[in-house]
């Protein structure tokens, strides 16, 4: 999709992405009544469109994304991603607690594997195992 995106910039023409069942461009009350409806059948009661990109801000932290990752796929500075996580969303994460447990206890257990006792020890995560890494999470 960027790849379209970016040749349709170069050529300074307007594309739009979300089209109706008719291939044309959506009004604003035919856009939220089909999002609603959507939505309902999904059961996402009460999630308005506005908050699907923090929401994908959110779940994109959950696995693991970085902040800059994040900012490139979702189109937001940085600055509003730490907002987005800061303000609504992670503070309030029950899985980033257990996944921060779960990381202290690998980081623990190198320290007796690697013969250290520091507690300054970081475990370079790119070095865990798949197993390991899955552990983490």
């Amino acid at each position: 999709m960027k790849r379209v995106l970016d040749e349709m910039a170069k050529h300074k023409k307007g594309l739009f992405i979300l089209l109706n069942s008719d291939g044309q461009r959506w009004t604003e009350d035919g856009f939220r009544s089909s999002f609603g409806k959507a939505r309902d059948r999904a059961g996402l009661f009460g999630l308005r469109f506005n908050d699907t990109r923090g929401t994908a801000v959110t779940r994109l932290a959950l696995t693991g994304a970085t902040p800059p990752e994040i900012a490139a796929s979702t189109g937001h500075s940085l600055k509003d991603v730490g907002a987005v996580l800061d303000a609504h969303y992670l503070s309030r994460d029950p899985q980033l607690a257990w996944n921060a447990i779960r990381k202290l206890e690998i980081g623990m257990a190198n320290w007796t594997v690697s013969g250290t006792d520091s507690p300054n020890y970081a475990p370079n995560w790119s070095d865990l195992s798949k197993r390991e890494a899955e552990k983490a999470v």
